[in-house]
């Protein structure tokens, strides 16, 4: 194991480049780009859509308002794209060259960052629909 560890942190990789991983059950997708400030990593994660209000009203009201207390100083942030999806976006320089340590541990951290708004909003897009009284 410690070869192979080895290997691994004496590997540099080029920017820019794309990856792809699940975690959480969600697709993420990471680029890493080459700024001023070194190599910076861009990700950005699908968590669900938006209920539409015939789906589950309920818990559409509760994505919405979710969406609205997000706190906006953080690395990583949920926004709604134009096709009504829930994505967590974050962005952070990785302190080093691109090796696939730094690659991990940017990316953990980002999602580390984002965990409980991504299990708020697992919770929200599970609110059932209450149903009608039929008497």
């Amino acid at each position: 194991m410690e070869l192979a560890e080895a290997l691994l942190q004496e590997r540099t990789l080029n920017p820019p480049f794309k990856i792809g991983f699940c975690c959480y059950g969600i697709p993420f997708t990471a680029v890493v780009e080459d700024t001023a400030d070194g190599p910076r990593m861009k990700l950005a994660g699908v968590v669900g859509a938006v209920p539409f209000t015939g789906e589950s009203a309920a818990a559409r009201k509760l994505v919405k308002s979710v969406l609205a207390r997000e706190p906006h100083h953080s690395i990583a942030k949920l926004s709604v794209t134009e096709r009504q999806n829930i994505v967590v976006n974050g962005e952070a320089t990785l302190n080093g060259e691109a090796t696939p340590p730094r690659i991990i541990a940017t990316a953990t951290a980002i999602i580390a960052t984002a965990k409980p708004l991504i299990d708020i909003m697992k919770l929200c897009l599970l609110t059932p629909t209450p149903r009608d009284n039929v008497a």
